[in-house]
């Protein structure tokens, strides 16, 4: 999972623009509390507890420089 958020994954979308942390790339960025006894079961797996264990909203979220989510309240919405 985690490759296709690398160059690895911009290279199989026939991307230049997506793939790095750098000046002029485009990028999106989320944390997740994973605290909660829904995602238990995946241990220490962070990938694992988003992928396979009940799904949750974000509590953080940049997309392209703007905060979207902060401390779990969407920003862009009245």
């Amino acid at each position: 999972m985690v490759e296709v958020a690398t160059p690895g994954g911009a290279t199989g979308l026939g991307r230049d623009d997506i793939g790095a942390v750098a000046q002029g790339m485009a990028a999106a960025i989320g944390a997740f509390d994973l605290r909660g006894i829904d995602a238990a079961g995946a241990g220490h797996a962070a990938v694992a507890a988003l992928a396979f264990c009940a799904p949750r909203k974000a509590a953080f979220s940049i997309i392209n420089g703007r905060a979207i989510v902060r401390e779990g309240r969407l920003l862009t919405a009245d």
